[in-house]
């Protein structure tokens, strides 16, 4: 995830051949900041959100209720 600006909106891809079928849950700041998701291809999904303050935001990335590992991840915004 890279850093954002407050009002532009943050988009990064989520790959997930290796997982197999299932479903991937995204969330930042604890749900209170809208996701919205476009498959890509067949296991790839591009990820947005628009930051609406300027502090940290925290992605947290779920595959079949599982964590992903290395997730939440933080994404700095300006």
């Amino acid at each position: 995830v890279t850093s954002g600006t407050v009002g532009r909106p943050v988009t990064f891809l989520v790959e997930t051949a290796q997982a197999g079928p299932g479903n991937l849950e995204v969330t930042v700041n604890d749900g209170r900041v809208p996701t919205s998701a476009q498959a890509q291809g067949l296991h790839t999904y591009a990820i947005s959100f628009t930051p609406r303050d300027a502090q940290n935001h925290t992605v947290e990335l779920r595959f079949n209720s599982q964590d992903v590992p290395g997730s939440p991840f933080t994404c700095k915004v300006r």
